[in-house]
């Protein structure tokens, strides 16, 4: 037997008999919890790869002048109102000065439609813009969700990643990021973390299948919970969790646990065209938007998330099987 089989046999045998509450002692000791929720897993995995901590980033730092600066981006667009929004708040705070010593930029993107409207023009906005026609600046950052926020670290480090944060909060963090005198490392927390509400992510995250019919993660819920595998096409790691699919579902679905593949960030005709061939036994959604990465604060891909059907989180982290039956003993 393989060591993936191996592995899913404990985790079958084992791991998974404390999940769905079967007890392995004979007497009638009260149930103890399967385990508490889990943490934001804040350090990208040896065998992942980080959502915009990638040498893609830290090149388009370093293309337009950045580098070695902590530096405060808004990825927006003309006739977005949020995206708007939050570039006039930018323009305020330079103005202002209220954010010393950060230099501010706003990335361009291209409208999804036609507004009528003309590109904003550089002399409207007292700081950097930079055109990002082909998206490639958001999606190497990861910040495909529309407007999207990244703070990055005099390292190239994205220290933060999601909606416009408060003034107060956002003073307080490039503050810290300015004291900072060495590399924090790829493990290093990011601001802005907050502990997530699973049920409600669950009921609320809409994502669309191949065909484009859009369904809340929570519909696929097994009776006795749900396996959520995040991957993209790029990632050689993603690659290789998406290979193992097959079996990790199967042996799941015996134990009336779902199964589904996430696929973050990438268009939709490149997700359609890398899974043709896969041939998965399980639904395949793609997260153009990239809401995944906001609002459920993924960091890293390959990512599992095993939720109990109540919505616990039993594990969350990179897909090393495992580590994924040591956490549901």
């Amino acid at each position: 037997m393989s060591r993936l089989g191996i592995v899913l046999a404990l985790l079958v045998l084992v791991g998974f008999a404390v999940f769905l509450g079967v007890s392995r002692s004979p007497s009638p000791a009260p149930m103890q919890p399967m385990m508490p929720p889990a943490p934001m897993i804040s350090t990208p995995p040896a065998s992942g790869c980080g959502v915009g901590s990638t040498p893609r980033a830290a090149a388009f730092l370093k293309q337009h002048g950045l580098k070695d600066k902590v530096v405060f981006v808004q990825f927006g667009m003309t006739g977005c109102e949020k995206s708007d929004e939050g570039l006039k708040k930018m323009v305020a705070w330079h103005q202002g000065n209220i954010l010393p010593g950060v230099t501010l930029v706003r990335v361009e993107l291209p409208a999804e439609k036609a507004t009528g409207e003309a590109p904003k023009s550089d002399e409207k906005v007292p700081f950097v813009v930079i055109p990002d026609p082909e998206r490639k600046a958001a999606k190497a950052t990861g910040a495909t969700a529309i407007p999207g926020f990244v703070l990055f670290d005099r390292y190239s480090r994205i220290r933060y990643l999601g909606s416009l944060p408060d003034e107060d909060e956002l003073y307080e963090w490039t503050q810290a990021l300015q004291k900072e005198t060495a590399d924090q490392g790829s493990g290093v927390a990011r601001f802005g973390v907050k502990e997530l509400d699973v049920p409600s992510l669950l009921a609320t995250t809409k994502l669309p299948d191949l065909a484009g019919a859009p369904k809340a993660l929570a519909d696929y819920k097994g009776t006795a919970g749900l396996l959520l595998v995040l991957g993209d096409t790029e990632c050689p790691y993603a690659g290789a969790a998406i290979r193992e699919v097959p079996m990790v579902s199967k042996t799941l679905k015996a134990r009336k646990i779902a199964t589904v593949m996430i696929n973050v960030g990438d268009e939709k005709k490149t997700v359609e065209r890398f899974y043709r061939s896969k041939s998965l036994p399980v639904p395949v959604l793609h997260d153009e938007g990239g809401s995944m990465i906001t609002r459920w604060q993924v960091q890293s891909v390959p990512q599992v998330i095993l939720t109990s059907a109540a919505g616990e989180i039993a594990y969350r982290g990179p897909a090393v099987w495992a580590d994924l039956a040591t956490a549901a003993e």
